[in-house]
């Protein structure tokens, strides 16, 4: 075998492991749970977003120069330095953080002592991450190394005795759009925009294989990318089936984690269910370690040394302490808006960056970012409103007679969770004509 297809299974087994969080496993199996014997629908889209995208985002920001300010060079410094910062906070102490620290109370505490309260959970779980944030060790980073193993084997186990012995049977759940559901679930597991982060990271490591100029770095990381697909593909795809067989059986009202707990429970008893408790809390606990260090390093480096490593790290923390009390399910909620605006940018910059080499004029770029922004920011308000105008008392009557909702309605692809394509595309050609036309008339 060539030197570079071992090292690119190295990096790419480093890449399932980045990407392969604890925080996403209780979005699989409630997928399959709502879709029944859609399920693979539902898992196709979620599969898209929360796996094609993300790898996607790695090759691309490898290949525009490996940072956040490079990838989003052509929409500005400014604003690519901003897109940064809302990144940073949504994948540390605004939601990524807080989601795995409640996950940790839910799925590896409340199992084993269930009186145990929210709040001493989330204090014990954040002073642990801010101990080693603060004091680095490798003991953390033999756990990391032995965790991740150690919790794909025991979900291999839990996936194939639930394929050989299924605990129940999936039944026909009525409705459709399960594959919109599944792509619009993708953006919860936050990966593509941690994606841009973690090119940083494989950059490193490919440059310490010897590999240095583009062509090597983008090849070695697409090889990588389909070796870490593959195994995110058996582990969402395995969880998803799992939670189809529960679709018949379980009550309509209970939450991811409860899912997820329950199905590990009829499969392998209360040994496999506290067995992956103490796996999934281990692992969300390398993950706040490694989210609050990155997040820590980034605005100290921004602020060019203004802004203290220590007190960054130690604000965070706080912030992600109080807000993981909220419980798994409510933080999902929180996060809805944040991540449906957020998405479309990073899909759009990604997706355009890909094809780089064939967008003549780079202000295109900021065109296409404009109309998905825009568009994002005025569903996004649609779909909040009545909760907006109850907190300001105000009329739920009043964008109706603006004819904002009407507009907003017959945007196409609108009721499926994409409105901000056509506009992105059509601010998109406009900026390209302007160029255009400012280029013929020179």
């Amino acid at each position: 075998m060539k030197k570079i297809y071992r090292d690119a299974i190295v990096v790419g087994f480093a890449l399932f492991s980045m990407f392969f969080g604890a925080g996403n496993l209780i979005f699989p199996s409630q997928l399959g749970f709502i879709a029944g014997t859609a399920w693979y629908k539902a898992l196709i889209g979620f599969m898209l977003t929360g796996i094609g995208l993300p790898l996607l985002g790695i090759i691309v920001t490898i290949k525009s120069g490996g940072t956040i300010e490079t990838l989003g060079s052509y929409i500005g410094n400014k604003v690519s330095m901003i897109l940064g910062i809302f990144i940073t906070i949504a994948i540390g102490p605004l939601l990524a953080m807080p989601r795995v620290a409640a996950l940790t109370h839910e799925m590896g505490v409340l199992p084993i002592f269930p009186k145990t309260s929210p709040y001493l959970s989330s204090g014990v779980f954040f002073l642990m991450t801010l101990f080693f944030v603060l004091r680095p060790s490798k003991v953390i980073d033999h756990i990391g190394k032995w965790l991740t193993p150690v919790l794909l084997l025991t979900l291999a186990c839990i996936i194939f005795k639930g394929i050989f012995f299924p605990f129940s049977t999936a039944k026909k759940v009525p409705g459709s759009g399960f594959f919109v559901t599944g792509a619009l679930e993708g953006y919860q597991t936050m990966d593509a925009l941690a994606s841009i982060i973690f090119a940083t990271i494989a950059i490193k490591g490919i440059e310490a294989k010897g590999y240095h100029s583009i062509e090597e770095k983008t090849k070695l990381i697409s090889f990588s990318a389909l070796v870490a697909g593959l195994g995110l593909v058996f582990v969402y795809g395995g969880l998803g089936y799992l939670g189809s067989l529960a679709s018949g059986s379980y009550p309509q009202n209970w939450s991811r984690t409860e899912i997820l707990i329950h199905i590990v429970n009829d499969i392998w008893g209360t040994a496999g269910k506290f067995a992956l408790s103490i796996a999934v809390s281990f692992a969300c606990l390398t993950t706040s370690i490694g989210l609050a260090a990155t997040a820590g390093d980034f605005f100290h480096r921004i602020s060019e040394g203004k802004l203290s490593y220590v007190l960054t790290v130690i604000a965070i923390c706080v912030f992600s302490g109080f807000f993981a009390v909220k419980g798994v399910e409510n933080i999902i909620i929180f996060a809805v808006p944040i991540l449906s605006i957020l998405y479309p940018i990073i899909i759009i910059v990604v997706v355009m960056r890909l094809f780089d080499s064939h967008i003549r004029y780079k202000s295109v770029y900021k065109g296409a970012v404009l109309g998905a922004l825009i568009t994002s920011l005025l569903v996004t308000f649609l779909s909040y409103w009545e909760t907006i105008a109850s907190t300001f008392k105000v009329s739920k009557d009043a964008l109706s007679f603006l004819g904002i909702e009407k507009l907003i309605s017959h945007i196409p692809f609108y009721r499926h969770g994409f409105s901000w394509l056509i506009p992105s595309l059509v601010t998109a050609l406009f900026f390209f004509g302007f160029e255009y036309r400012r280029e013929k008339l020179k």
